[in-house]
């Protein structure tokens, strides 16, 4: 978690980017990078920093032409800006030095520096965020909070936490490849999983535990042993954490998921006998399923245990206390 408590001002820019979790900050990733080292060649297609001086200047209403000359190059080479704004037309002045950086490219035979624009500091790779805040707010945020020591502290692993704080402390290396591919797989990979875990620990901190309105102490293990095949080691698995869920002192909630006739039924049904003599209900999101499960559980579920099934277009006229087992819809 990331206290802000004593300064106001940072709570309330926390606040905008949706920020509660340290996780949360490190998870507002950079769209680009600002790559202001100093080019030593021209690299065609890609970003160039380069220190020129403009040799000559031709204006007109939609474009403006430089003729520039870079030392470091030993070669002379056009910048052109198209549609310039009033503030680039008043920078760029004949016969000034200064430091610049756009898109190269060749064309006609000569190099082409695409809508430079003026650099104030150089040999720096500058993240870039997109988000409602000044990028220069978003910089001192992630550089008061994040580092190392703090991403372990969250629960990350050392790769984990290595990955993620090296999209905002990058590499030259790693931006050239951003610049070229974008987010590598592991990266990727990286980061979908720790926006599942940063999701998952703050609903953790949600949790709330209720003690269980009572033990559920039936016995599945004849039931199991009279189905005419044996169960999977995930089946016996599933079954066996549920018990334990059961034979608990909280109140639990279980996910089974699996895909279709891969035996979640004989857990459903297996769980059905751990609550025996105990009541249950089994709502079903279809008529056809709940009638399918009722069926499943008419040929498997010994005698002496009840079901019943409860749906719009079923006419139950027993009283539904008499059953153990109710199967339905939302008619339930």
């Amino acid at each position: 978690m990331i206290k802000s408590d004593t300064d106001p001002i940072e709570a309330e820019r926390l606040k905008k980017l949706g920020v509660q979790t340290l996780l949360d900050l490190a998870l507002i990733v950079p769209h680009s990078y600002d790559n202001t080292y100093l080019s030593s060649a021209p690299l065609l297609e890609q970003n160039n920093t380069l220190h020129v001086k403009v040799l000559s200047i031709k204006r007109s209403p939609k474009v403006l032409q430089m003729l520039l000359f870079c030392e470091a190059w030993n070669m002379q080479l056009d910048g052109v800006i198209f549609a310039p704004k009033p503030y680039q037309k008043a920078l760029f002045k004949q016969g000034i030095d200064c430091f610049v950086s756009g898109k190269i490219s060749y064309k006609n035979g000569r190099l082409q520096l695409l809508q430079p624009r003026s650099v104030t500091q150089i040999n720096q790779l500058i993240p870039k965020y997109k988000t409602p805040l000044q990028n220069k707010t978003v910089l001192e945020l992630m550089k008061r909070h994040l580092n190392l020591e703090a991403l372990l502290h969250e629960g990350l692993a050392v790769n984990e936490a290595k990955i993620l704080l090296s999209l905002h402390v990058p590499s030259l290396h790693a931006v050239y490849a951003f610049e070229k591919e974008g987010y590598s797989s592991e990266v990727k990979q990286c980061l979908k999983f720790v926006e599942i875990y940063n999701d998952l620990k703050k609903l953790s901190g949600k949790k709330v535990t209720f003690p269980s309105c009572a033990k559920l102490e039936g016995d599945e293990r004849s039931f199991i042993a009279s189905l005419p095949f044996t169960l999977t080691a995930d089946q016996q698995k599933v079954i066996g954490e549920i018990k334990r869920d059961f034979l608990g002192n909280y109140a639990t909630k279980r996910v089974v998921m699996g895909d279709v006739g891969c035996g979640k039924t004989m857990v459903i049904l297996s769980a059905v006998m751990m609550a025996y003599p105990k009541k249950v209900v089994l709502m079903a999101p279809t008529t056809v399923l709940a009638r399918q499960l009722f069926e499943e559980a008419r040929k498997f579920l010994p005698l002496h245990v009840k079901s019943v099934l409860v749906t719009q277009e079923s006419d139950v006229k027993e009283n539904l206390e008499a059953f153990d087992f109710m199967i339905g819809t939302h008619a339930l």
